[in-house]
């Protein structure tokens, strides 16, 4: 399976997360059977809210979930409508920590309620 994290910046397996999904300049693309991070650009972060967002490129990828620190309920409705899980992942420094967390089984999936306010589309 895929998994898209948001982050901060491009330094590997060190990278920050991004506070954000809808706002990270890059993204992690990790592929869980093999252990391949990919980092890529956002080349949706100068969006406006509730317009196209990083989640319209993830649809073709084959995304099973994503793991960030905070989405907005525009974003989190679309991942959900594509059929993609997402976790918080509970104020993860790195990359290497988030699928640490996401390793052990111990993260909640996002509910409605944790969406970011006042970033419906993000």
């Amino acid at each position: 399976m895929k998994i898209i994290i948001p982050l901060e910046e491009h330094n590997g397996p060190e990278s920050k997360v991004s506070e954000h999904f809808g706002r990270a300049p890059f993204f992690a693309v990790v592929e869980t059977a093999t252990g391949s991070i990919n980092i890529i650009d956002n080349g949706d972060l100068n969006h406006e809210n509730g317009q196209d967002s990083p989640v319209e490129s993830f649809a073709s990828m084959g995304i099973g979930a994503v793991l960030c620190n905070g989405i907005g309920a525009g974003a989190a409705s679309r991942l959900k409508a594509l059929g993609i899980r997402i976790y918080m992942v509970e104020l993860a420094p790195t990359l290497v920590d988030a699928l640490e967390r996401y390793e052990s089984g111990s993260l909640m999936k996002f509910e409605t309620r944790q969406a970011c306010p006042g970033h419906e589309g993000l």
